[in-house]
């Protein structure tokens, strides 16, 4: 037996095999694989996400479909109060659910807008106007009524992808934010 067969019949660590991996992946993500080991249903839905961050669309924008990963994160974050006690005063796990189930909905606009901008841009602006008055209710009521900081750092993220929508969609689409927040087509 040659060295080299020698080497390849050797059983190899699991860190080894994973190097070996890696090199064979090159500068692919490695998200699908991580998320198999979850087996609950969010996995799922974060799995087809970063797949549609992956797949090849015409007009497609992993900012937007990654800003529904992000609701998506925050939704399930939400759904159990010792984790946002410490941050957010809530006086009923009730309003974290609530805000849960928007959220929800938020993301599933989101990841499948994010898949053809072209098609979804007008709701997608309109969603940059949810998150404008998000912010607007949410700073002042971390810092002028006791919400806690986690109610200030959701707002301020919430402006940042306001202003994110309205600029991405504008120009993927080259359409105006007028004609988007109107739904005129510009051909016509």
């Amino acid at each position: 037996m040659t060295e080299r067969a020698a080497r390849k019949s050797r059983p190899h660590s699991v860190a080894r095999q994973q190097v070996k991996y890696l090199r064979r992946l090159g500068n692919a993500s490695l998200m699908p694989n991580l998320l198999d080991f979850f087996p609950i249903e969010p996995c799922s839905i974060l799995r087809n996400a970063v797949y549609l961050l992956k797949k090849d669309h015409n007009m497609r924008s992993r900012l937007i479909i990654l800003s529904g990963i992000w609701n998506l994160g925050l939704a399930l974050f939400l759904v159990y109060p010792p984790l946002y006690r410490p941050g957010l005063n809530l006086s009923q796990p009730l309003w974290g659910w609530l805000l849960s189930g928007f959220l929800l909905f938020t993301s599933a606009v989101l990841i499948i807008g994010g898949r053809d901008v072209g098609k979804y841009g007008s709701i997608l602006v309109h969603e940059g106007f949810l998150r404008f008055i998000a912010a607007v209710l949410l700073i002042p009521a971390a810092l002028l009524y006791g919400y806690g900081w986690l109610a200030l750092v959701v707002g301020v993220t919430d402006a940042l992808w306001g202003i994110a929508y309205w600029t991405v969609v504008p120009r993927q689409t080259g359409r105006s934010l007028a004609d988007l927040v109107f739904d005129r087509s510009t051909t016509g």
